[in-house]
């Protein structure tokens, strides 16, 4: 059985190179993302980079994270001045205690078990400073 960073390697060479594509659901968060002009935005399970193009465009600083090194080298060559990193969730978050004004986690916890997600969370909580915030986005087999 694949590991999860085999998993997604694998993915992520099965798909087209092209420059990533977002949606403008952060654009509803403006006021809150302006807290983070001065600091890094970290973008969890960043993928190719849809979120941390969105940001860089409208230039926030942005350490774009996941555990496929095949996403992060996809998002070197298309956006210019995102930071970057390679790591497991599941093995913590190799950031320091009161790091971050904002972390993103877009459509990544939602592949965890519960006690797992947990246990993440706790970590965005570890890194996140008093009155930060953790943007997120779950698909979910549940509707309103």
């Amino acid at each position: 059985m694949n590991t999860p960073k085999e998993y997604w390697n694998n993915e992520y060479r099965k798909q087209r190179i092209e420059k990533p594509v977002y949606d403008l659901w952060l654009a509803k968060y403006k006021d809150i993302l302006g807290k983070a002009k001065d600091t890094h935005i970290i973008d969890l399970g960043c993928g190719q980079g849809n979120n941390s193009l969105y940001l860089t465009e409208r230039g926030y600083k942005v350490l774009a994270c996941d555990i496929s090194e095949i996403a992060i080298e996809r998002l070197k060559k298309q956006i210019s001045g995102a930071e970057t990193r390679v790591f497991d969730m599941l093995d913590g978050l190799p950031f320091e205690t009161n790091r971050a004004e904002i972390v993103i986690a877009d459509l990544c916890l939602h592949y965890f078990a519960w006690t797992e997600t947990l246990g993440i969370v706790q970590e965005i909580k570890r890194i996140l400073v008093d009155g930060g915030n953790l943007l997120l986005r779950v698909n979910s087999t549940h509707t309103n």
